[in-house]
């Protein structure tokens, strides 16, 4: 049966309803899939776009003036790199610039990623700043917008005390450096230590006349900024004992929170550590300073300023110390008489101030054996001589080995000799009344076929 044309006509709409629906219903996806997106990624760009622009104005602390701030925001589509099978994506980012010029200079710091809330006016700028010695700090500026107007604060990370306020106007004018040019002078405080007299009283009882320098060394723009408002300053810190011997400590760390000063350096290989605390009793700025040494601990305290602190020299001295004693000998012979001289020549200003530091028990001496029969005339002597003789003062000890050539024998003949001596006491190095008691020594030779007992009675 033949269909009428009325059917036909329906059928044909229906095909063409479907294959028009197809087409618009492709469109559709493609604008929902590309261009949502820029409608999405561009509502969340104008979003920021009420902090755009740039606000001058004065940057204070309570009612000094610090310096000119001025704050430049400026949104802009950052890219977000997508992976191996995904197209780069953007993203709303709002970058901030921030510079400060005071009296001494002016610097400009750059985030990237700065953050707004448009519903509250909320901003907030963070900086990570880097020293030269490589520590990085933070500094946060943030506040609110309001009418054109950023109202907020700038602090260092963990210096709450150090914040410093800002009210910034989008419609000033004025040129940074006019404004600058305006404030007075930087009312934050170098260090309090420099050239300061004092003492150093070691663990020994000993002291000695000593100087506090510390120096702000010259920094880049950026550390320059943050010891403005950051609690720690890197610092160099010395404690010197006149031209010959100093305590250079590089890279010292300030506290202005604690007012502690903390510095390491090494001596004989040996580190130091130093730790001064500032104190400014009666409005007279003092210090108290620790020396602790790598093994040894506490080992010297100093004090500044202390005036009038006199240094004896006692240590620096050279001594000759002589013991007169007996040689006991095999076979029933009777004792032979012996001399033991220890000596050691005058120590310099730096040898002195080392031994004092690291008060190692050990000393180098020189030491000398004579032997003879009693009466026998100096030139009949037998002497041994013992270089880099080592004295530990702490168990009383003097160990000694020396090399001889046998008299007459060839090139390769040589006799090793070693002295071993126990309570041994140096007056030298003692401490003041300490008793000097009867002392053993053992002296052995490649000669020998045992050890020689040497006695020196107590004097």
């Amino acid at each position: 049966m033949a269909r009428t044309p009325t059917v036909t006509r329906s059928i044909a709409s229906v095909l063409l309803s479907v294959l028009l629906a197809g087409t618009v219903s492709g469109c559709v996806q493609d604008h929902t899939v590309d261009q949502w997106r820029r409608e999405k990624l561009q509502e969340e760009l104008d979003q920021l776009a009420p902090i755009e622009g740039t606000y001058r104005g004065m940057l204070r602390k309570g009612e000094a003036e610090l310096g000119a701030l001025e704050l430049s925001f400026t949104p802009r589509i950052g890219v977000v790199p997508g992976g191996p099978s995904e197209k780069a994506e953007g993203q709303p980012v709002l970058t901030a610039r921030v510079i400060f010029q005071d009296l001494e200079g002016r610097i400009a710091l750059t985030s990237q990623d700065s953050f707004f809330e448009p519903d509250s006016g909320r901003f907030e700028i963070d900086l990570q700043l880097a020293r030269a010695s490589g520590r990085t700090e933070r500094v946060v500026l943030g506040g609110v917008l309001s009418k054109g107007v950023l109202a907020g604060t700038l602090e260092a990370s963990g210096n709450f005390e150090n914040r410093a306020d800002f009210t910034l106007n989008r419609a000033e004018k004025t040129p940074l450096d006019e404004i600058a040019s305006k404030i007075s002078p930087k009312p934050w405080a170098p260090v309090p230590g420099n050239l300061i007299e004092g003492i150093t009283e070691f663990s020994d009882g000993q002291s000695t006349p000593a100087r506090l320098v510390v120096l702000e060394p010259e920094v880049g723009p950026e550390e320059a900024f943050l010891n403005r408002f950051a609690p720690i300053r890197v610092v160099q810190l010395s404690i010197s004992y006149g031209d010959a011997f100093r305590l250079v400590h590089e890279g010292a760390l300030w506290d202005e929170r604690t007012r502690r000063l903390v510095g390491r350096t090494r001596l004989q290989e040996l580190e130091i550590s130093t730790q001064c605390s500032a104190s400014d009793r009666g409005g007279k700025g003092e210090w108290s300073c620790s020396h602790e040494v790598a093994g040894f601990g506490r080992t010297a305290v100093s004090r500044f300023p202390v005036e009038g602190a006199v240094d004896d020299g006692s240590r620096r001295n050279g001594f000759r110390f002589r013991r007169q004693g007996e040689l006991a000998l095999p076979g029933g012979r009777a004792p032979q008489r012996v001399w033991l001289q220890v000596t050691r020549p005058a120590n310099t200003r730096a040898e002195e101030l080392s031994e004092l530091f690291i008060p190692s028990p050990e000393r180098k001496v020189t030491a000398s054996l004579q032997f003879g029969p009693e009466g026998a005339a100096p030139e009949e002597l037998v002497t041994v001589v013992f270089d880099g003789a080592r004295v530990d003062l702490r168990a009383k000890t003097l160990d000694a080995t020396a090399q001889l050539r046998a008299v007459g024998a060839g090139s390769g003949s040589i006799i090793e000799v070693r002295l071993q001596c126990t309570d041994f006491v140096l007056p030298a190095l003692a401490q003041p009344g300490t008793p000097v008691p009867e002392m053993g020594c053992s002296y052995t030779s490649t000669q020998l076929g045992g050890a020689l007992g040497l006695r020196f009675p107590a004097p």
